[in-house]
């Protein structure tokens, strides 16, 4: 059951977004890769969130998400070129 509530807030939540972005930004041979990226781990949250909540308390599993968001947001900015006004040829 609890499987289910994660998808219905993820749908409802800007998850859909994701695959917009997807569909515009990828190549059309990636984007099923993209998509079982976004699900793998949005099931990998929801089956290994309880466990950390259950050792190690709910403030500890919001400082490791917030803190691997943090690292994505690193990683985004170091990595990732901006393509506002590139021209595709």
């Amino acid at each position: 059951m609890s499987m289910i509530c994660v998808v219905i807030a993820f749908q409802a939540s800007i998850g859909p977004i994701l695959f917009i972005h997807a569909f515009e930004t990828c190549h059309p041979a990636i984007v099923g890769f993209a998509n079982f990226g976004v699900y793998f781990w949005a099931v990998t949250s929801a089956y290994i969130g309880p466990i950390i909540m259950g050792k190690f308390g709910i403030t500890w599993l919001f400082t490791l998400f917030g803190l691997l968001s943090l690292v994505g947001v690193f990683y985004s900015i170091i990595f990732v070129k901006d393509t506002t006004y590139a021209e595709v040829s």
